[in-house]
């Protein structure tokens, strides 16, 4: 039997983050609220939807906050997303290997769909875990936990490109793989990844 590899999706396998940020700006503007920095909104990509607009705009009523989730998201331009570098050779690298898998704190069908909109074949990951499918999404290790238990099968490694994704591996107790470019290069060292990474073509080494 395999064992897993589970990767991020947003800012490890695909770049998002300029499309989401002025998804979430057009959505404030939109629901009467002043837009933000662009790189505040960046800083946060990668945690809960919910959880990054409720750190702008705390006292949001249910309506209102589930009105700019639905908003940002029918405004997000997923043309505008991007491949990192050796994406689909590394997977498929890797899973001659591994079974492959997606931990993610977007919701799942939209994994799915972006994944197909950016080139990435979704029969590659044996599994997603996204946040509708756990109640306590990252940094929680409840989505590994989700994993491991659907597969019957170890993690070995969960790869991503946040402080969130450490923390969330090591909450489980796997090895934590931070790729390079989301993040200021110390902020991540704070965190103690096990391996840091420029490119993903980099796992075909060292896993």
């Amino acid at each position: 039997m395999k064992q897993i590899v589970a990767f991020d999706f947003d800012g490890t396998l695909v770049d998002s983050k300029d499309a989401l940020a002025a998804a979430f700006n057009e959505s404030f503007h939109k629901n009467n609220l002043l837009r933000v920095d662009k790189n505040m909104i960046k800083s946060l990509i990668g945690v809960p939807a919910k959880e990054l607009v409720q750190e702008f705009y705390p006292n949001l009523t249910s309506r209102k906050l589930n009105k700019i989730l639905e908003d940002k998201q029918s405004l997000l331009d997923v043309t505008k997303f991007k491949l990192k570098p050796n994406v689909n050779l590394t997977l498929l690298r890797l899973k001659s290997k591994y079974d492959l898998a997606i931990v993610s704190n977007a919701k799942h069908q939209q994994v799915i769909d972006n994944l197909k909109i950016v080139g990435i074949d979704p029969k590659l990951f044996k599994a997603i875990v996204a946040v509708d499918d756990v109640v306590n999404p990252k940094p929680d290790p409840e989505p590994l936990k989700k994993l491991a238990d659907i597969l019957e099968q170890e993690i070995v490694a969960y790869i991503g490109d946040i402080e969130v994704d450490v923390k969330t591996a090591k909450a489980y107790g796997t090895k934590s793989i931070i790729l390079l470019g989301s993040r200021n290069h110390k902020e991540i060292i704070l965190e103690n990844p096990d391996i840091i990474i420029n490119d993903l073509s980099e796992l075909a080494e060292l896993l």
